[in-house]
């Protein structure tokens, strides 16, 4: 732990807590756009893949298909921010959005998802820091509690390397 951020246990996992003046969040949109840019589709905006949500365990807004901004705006409004950290598991190593791959194995890993959900960053903005904790977009129904939410959960062989490439953002 640095002496820029705070560790809290909240979910059962490890929650990165930044000071707003202490994040590069504009760095940390860019290289997010430019993932989403990686693994989505041409014909859709990569702000397209940054869900807006009201709170954990609940599901995003829809987003245009030609992309939204104003994602500092929406955490200073209460909102939470899901940004995936690697596309849905295929079977085959998923890009993360550290330049890294990685796989799930059904059968050895105690985490696994289904290939229509999506591991990342859960978002918010309390208190003047950002809380960033792993997460899980549940897009079918397959591995979580309502079809189409989003929820902070323990993303196993994920968790540290989210946790490691959000504190690249994390100023010296």
């Amino acid at each position: 732990m640095t002496k820029k951020t705070k560790e809290t246990k909240k979910y059962g996992i490890k929650e990165l807590v930044v000071p707003a003046e202490k994040f590069h969040f504009d760095k940390f949109i860019a290289a997010s756009l430019r993932f989403n840019k990686k693994i989505g589709s041409s014909e859709i905006h990569p702000s397209a893949y940054i869900s807006k949500v009201a709170s954990n365990g609940e599901a995003p807004e829809e987003a245009p298909e030609t992309g939204w901004g104003g994602f500092n705006e929406d955490l200073k409004a209460g909102k939470a921010l899901f940004f995936p950290f690697a596309g849905p598991n295929t079977g085959e190593k998923m890009d993360c959005a550290d330049g890294k791959k990685l796989s799930v194995d059904d059968e050895v890993d105690e985490f696994t998802f289904g290939d229509s959900d999506v591991v990342g960053l859960f978002v918010t903005l309390q208190k003047g820091s950002y809380k960033i904790n792993p997460a899980v977009y549940c897009m079918m129904g397959m591995t979580c509690n309502m079809p189409g939410d989003i929820t902070i959960s323990d993303c196993g062989k994920f968790n540290a390397p989210m946790r490691a490439w959000a504190e690249k953002f994390i100023k010296k």
